[in-house]
This record gives C-alpha cells, sequence and structure tokens, in this order.
C-alpha cells in the first residue's frame, strides 16, 4: 500500500488506524498506541486539523491510554478530539457524546469524580435527545453513572441509575447478552458494597449463566473474573470452602488465557492472598501476595497503581498481622510514593487516601502520633474533598483522629 499511494496518503493512515484498534483489542496496547500514533502524524498533515478522522484517531489513542491506566494522557487526547468534534458536529452530536462520555470516565479514574459525572451527565443528556429513552448508548452512560455514585459511597443513587440501565438493555437485548451481564455485575458491587451479599450472589450467578453462554464455556477474562466475584461474596457470607474453590477455579483459568506471568493473574494472586489472610492463614497470604507483586513489578512499568495496591495489602499484613512495622511502613510509602506519581503529589484520589490512612495507622500503632495525626489529617482532607461529609470513609477518618 505504501508502495502506491507513498508514506502520507490518508489510506495508509486509515489502515494504521485499524490496525492499531486490533491490536489494542488484542491487549498489545503498546504496539497498538505506536500504530495509531504513526497514523495521527499522516493524517494531521493530510487533513486540516479539525477533521473527523483525527478526531477519530485522538479518541482511540484516549481508550488505549485508558487501558493502560495512563489516565493523565487519555484525558489530553479525549478532550482535544471533544475539541474537534464540537467544531465539526456541532455540541449536541451522538459523536460527541461518545467522547464525553470516555473523558468521562478517565476523570473519574484519575479520581476527579466531580468533572467525570460532569461530563458523563452531559452525554446522557445529548444520547437521550438523539435517541430516546431506550438505546444501548443510554443504557451504558446510566450504568458509569451508577459505577461513580457506587464509587462516591451514593448507593441508592447507584441502584437508581444501574437499574435503570439493566432495563433498557433487557429491553434492547435478549435477557442473556453480555451487555445485560455487566450492569448485573455492577449491580452485585452495589449489593456487596452494602452488605447484601444474598442480592449480589444472585446476581453474580446470573452473570456467571450469561457468560457460560457468551462464551460457551471456554476460559474467558470475564468468566474468570465472575468467578472472583463469586468467591468474594461466599467468603463475605463465611462459606471459606466454596469462596476457595472458586477462586482456585479463576486463578486456573486466568492462567489458561493469559499464561503465568500476567496482570490479571497478579491479581487473582492478590485476591488470593487477601482471602488466605482472612482466614488467618498469614504465611500463605504472605506468599500469594509476593508473587503478584513480583509479576507485576516485571510486567507493568514500576510506576503503576496495581502495584501501588499489593505493596498496600502487603504492608498491612507486615505491620497489623506480623507485627513488623519497618517492613509495613517501607511498603506503604513505596505504595504511597507511586500513587503521588500516578496521580498527582497532592491531587486527592481514593487510593492515595486509603494509603494515608494505613500510614496513620501503623504510626498510631507504633506510638508516633504527631506523625500518625499528620497522615489522618492529610487523608481526611483528600476523603472530603472526594466525597460528601457522610460518606463512611470520612467518618472512619474522623473516628482515627478522635481514638
Amino acid at each position: 500500500m505504501r508502495e502506491v499511494y507513498g508514506p502520507k496518503h490518508s489510506s495508509i493512515a486509515g489502515t494504521l488506524n485499524n490496525i492499531g484498534e486490533v491490536r489494542r483489542e488484542l491487549g498489545d496496547y503498546a504496539l497498538g498506541i505506536a500504530y495509531l500514533t504513526e497514523a495521527l502524524g499522516i493524517m494531521r498533515e493530510v487533513y486540516r486539523s479539525n477533521h473527523p478522522s483525527v478526531a477519530g484517531t485522538l479518541n482511540n489513542l484516549g481508550v488505549a491510554y485508558m487501558y493502560l491506566e495512563q489516565y493523565g494522557q487519555s484525558i489530553k487526547y479525549f478532550e482535544e478530539a471533544l475539541e474537534i468534534k464540537k467544531a465539526v458536529y456541532g455540541p449536541k452530536h451522538f459523536d460527541v457524546a461518545i467522547t464525553l462520555n470516555n473523558l468521562g470516565g478517565s476523570h473519574l479514574k484519575f479520581g476527579n469524580f466531580t468533572q467525570g459525572i460532569k461530563y458523563l451527565t452531559e452525554a446522557l443528556g445529548i444520547m437521550r435527545k438523539v435517541y430516546g429513552s431506550n438505546h444501548p448508548f443510554v443504557a451504558r452512560t446510566l450504568n458509569n453513572l451508577g459505577v461513580v455514585h457506587s464509587d462516591l459511597g451514593e448507593y441508592a443513587q447507584a441502584l437508581t441509575y444501574l437499574r435503570e440501565a439493566l432495563a433498557i438493555k433487557k429491553a434492547v437485548y435478549s435477557p442473556k447478552h453480555f451487555d445485560v451481564a455487566i450492569t448485573l455485575n455492577n449491580l452485585g458491587n452495589v449489593h456487596r458494597d452494602i452488605g447484601e451479599y444474598d442480592q449480589a450472589l444472585t446476581c453474580y450467578r446470573e452473570v456467571l449463566e450469561i457468560e457460560q453462554v457468551v462464551y460457551e464455556a471456554r476460559p474467558h477474562p470475564s468468566l474468570a473474573a465472575t468467578l472472583g466475584n463469586l468467591a468474594n461474596v461466599h467468603s463475605d457470607l463465611g462459606q471459606y470452602e466454596q469462596s476457595l474453590t472458586y477462586h482456585k477455579e479463576a486463578l486456573r483459568m486466568t492462567k489458561e488465557v493469559y499464561g503465568p506471568k500476567n496482570t490479571s493473574v497478579a491479581k487473582m494472586l492478590n485476591n488470593l492472598g487477601v482471602f488466605h489472610l482472612k482466614l488467618e492463614d498469614h504465611v500463605q497470604g504472605v506468599e500469594y501476595l509476593t508473587e503478584a507483586l513480583e509479576i507485576m513489578r516485571e510486567v507493568y512499568d514500576s510506576n503503576h497503581p496495581d502495584v501501588a495496591a499489593t505493596l498496600n495489602n502487603l504492608g498491612v499484613i507486615h505491620s497489623h498481622v506480623l507485627g513488623d512495622h519497618v517492613k509495613g511502613i517501607s511498603y506503604l510509602t513505596e505504595a504511597l510514593a507511586i500513587q503521588r506519581g500516578v496521580y498527582g503529589a497532592r491531587r486527592p484520589h481514593p487510593s492515595v487516601a486509603n494509603t494515608l490512612d494505613c500510614l496513620g495507622d501503623v504510626y498510631k500503632a507504633t506510638g508516633e502520633y504527631v506523625t500518625s495525626i499528620r497522615y489522618y489529617e492529610e487523608c481526611l482532607g483528600m476523603r472530603k474533598r472526594l466525597y460528601r461529609d457522610t460518606h463512611s470513609d470520612v467518618a472512619s477518618t474522623l473516628y482515627s483522629l478522635g481514638s
């Protein structure tokens, strides 16, 4: 094709864009980004700056960086795509709404909840006008709003959005469609968060039934994730034997899909580690968490949120369970440094607040109260910026400061 058109032709750019998208779908994000970046360079030369194809590739790059959890980069690309789409189509076009939805999702992952809700609500308004109430795009945006309100601890609002999304999806699709399973899974998560474990179990079982039909019982990442959710809720119910069975099946399936050295495998090992700690099987728990950390360090850049999450778990177990406060502080301090690098030095984020809270606990346990208060106060300030004053995490930090 390059021989026919030369290196700087719109057809070359279109093909590079398509290859980049396929690579992203296959999980090869770095190579996908390389193709998309090359496509964008050609498009900027071939087209005027405000061209739909440029906006499309910018949007695709934003999605790719979202999958890599590099949300600052994804926001940059989505914002430029949005500016072009508004100039080309006007502010109330469905393509504008799609990028608003993506931009909202990136802000939510970055911890910018207010900004995320603003973009998602704007996207929802456009989609309702363009498509009416019963449309998959409307349902997906309602689903995303449900997830963010759940993250904010606003569970009644989350359930309202998710139930509306589910009703639309069941009307539009068959009841056994994978998109129905996505919202059912999110409903299960909310029910679990508010302690309604039987309802969570019902949701997760229905998700499993759908996924077994959709994927014909072949090993699949979504199936493995659902098995992991079932493991967690059985653990919540004190049904540890069933929980362990699901955990092991989830890990086996994930290894079959990805091989032994994959981030999804590491997450399953992390879950198994936390499960064994719950059973007070501390040696086994630490072994699983350490194995998860080794894989993550090997696969990810060292400054990755999942690395920080596992370091956080190891810090808590070493400090609070094994009584090794020095090692606990070491793990937690490293986790905090990574999180500040990823999310910004002083930017409020739930994960940063959680690690600050854990460090406050450890320093309180060692009798270093001035340092403990400093971490608790920073945690409280962050949680008040993230959540409403009535949120349980705000109350928990206030209690820690007062006790």
